[in-house]
């Protein structure tokens, strides 16, 4: 989880690299949501941490993020999350386990390929 109060663009690097030193299958990078009635939701209003503009019927925190601090915007905490991701998955490590699982079991290869550009895609910041 990347974006609780006190992250900035160091501590996230720093996440990075740990997360590459981590014999992991799988990482996913979110940003720090602040559901309503949570102690992070009190914080953020309270701080005035919101996104400007933030409709909550249009908030997906997979994608996106309603946390906006004066020194780390949201775009900018966005932008960390796909490049955590395309750090941590483009490299050799993952990318051969990914092949191997294949190779092992082709009926995954078109449902595996699908979720692939879709990772990609997002993680180019489409």
């Amino acid at each position: 989880i990347i974006g609780l109060p006190g992250e900035t663009e160091e501590t996230i690097q720093e996440t990075i690299r740990f997360s590459k030193q981590l014999p992991l299958d799988l990482v996913l990078f979110h940003i720090a949501a602040p559901y309503p009635g949570s102690p992070f939701f009190f914080d953020v209003v309270e701080q005035g941490w919101f996104r400007p503009g933030t409709r909550w019927e249009q908030v997906d925190m997979d994608c996106s993020t309603v946390v906006d601090y004066p020194h780390l915007r949201a775009e900018e905490l966005e932008r960390w999350a796909r490049r955590a991701f395309r750090e941590w998955a483009l490299r050799p490590g993952p990318a051969l386990t990914y092949l191997r699982m294949l190779l092992s079991a082709p009926s995954l290869w078109r449902p595996a390929f699908e979720i692939g550009l879709e990772s990609l895609g997002w993680a180019a910041g489409g």
